[in-house]
């Protein structure tokens, strides 16, 4: 076995199944630190490939390559001439059979009846997919939230559990496979409560928009409230100002009288001074 020395010293040996008939070529100029995005993007280029890096997968030793890793996550012992597989991820069909029983994770009790009312799901999935995901997305078709978590599930496939961090391909999972999937004696498809939930939604909706209404309402009216009493105000101004020059008037009016009065007085006096003389 020979150690590389950091520097683009790795033959990188492809073995390429994308088409049906497998090929094998090597790589050169790679180092530890080659992302492996970098090395999908040399082997679309060597081998014409339109593919998208996201479609093609590499694998080192039944473990896919990240596209954001470099080569020395999974080349931890250095060597220098490596042995890679190369993938085209697919979409896949998977037959999930349902079996009601009781208890969770493996330790389950299957009544012999449950066989007879067991249901098939079908599921369709990248086959690069982690196998949690795959379990997720059944669970997310059955009501098991009620019962029991996710992380309880077990999923078997030739009578043997399957990893949740292994992708679909790693597991051996091809298309048109069944696995089985455990579930509760008594459940329901999700489907029903999506419906619920749905109608539970637009119930609020129209809650909400019944009470914008009822607010718009109640601001259309104290606006109302609030001019109605702003004229009110003014004519109580108004009225204050016409008592105001009514009081004045009638000021004036008695100062008026009086000059007079004090006037027809003069007369008098004069008239009376006048007679005596």
């Amino acid at each position: 076995m020979y150690v590389t020395t950091g520097t683009n010293d790795i033959l990188l040996t492809i073995n390429d199944y994308v088409n049906k008939e497998t090929a094998s070529y090597q790589l050169t100029d790679i180092s530890n630190n080659t992302l492996i995005s970098e090395i999908i993007e040399k082997i679309k280029v060597l081998k014409n490939y339109t593919y998208s890096s996201t479609d093609l997968v590499l694998y080192f030793a039944r473990v896919e390559c990240k596209l954001s890793e470099k080569l020395s996550t999974y080349n931890k012992s250095n060597r220098k001439t490596i042995k890679l597989e190369l993938y085209l991820s697919k979409l896949i069909t998977i037959n999930v059979r349902t079996l009601q029983s009781c208890g969770t994770g493996t330790s389950r009790c299957i009544p012999f009846w449950s066989f007879c009312f067991r249901q098939n799901i079908k599921i369709k999935i990248i086959d690069t997919c982690e196998v949690r995901v795959l379990k997720q997305k059944i669970y997310n078709l059955t009501d098991e939230s009620t019962s029991i978590p996710v992380e309880n599930i077990v999923l078997l496939y030739k009578g043997a559990p399957l990893n949740n961090f292994l992708t679909l391909k790693e597991s051996e999972l091809i298309d048109n496979c069944r696995i089985d999937y455990f579930v509760p004696l008594c459940y329901i498809y999700k489907k029903k409560k999506e419906e619920s939930d749905e109608d539970e939604d637009e119930n609020e909706e129209k809650l909400k928009e019944h009470t914008k209404s009822e607010d718009k309402k109640v601001d259309t009216q104290q606006n109302e409230n609030v001019k109605s009493e702003n004229v009110n105000n003014e004519n109580v101004k108004n009225e204050n100002v016409n008592n105001e020059n009514v009081k004045n008037e009638n000021v004036n009016n008695e100062n008026v009288n009086n000059e007079n009065v004090n006037i027809e007085n003069v007369k008098n006096d004069n008239n009376d001074n006048a007679k005596k003389c």
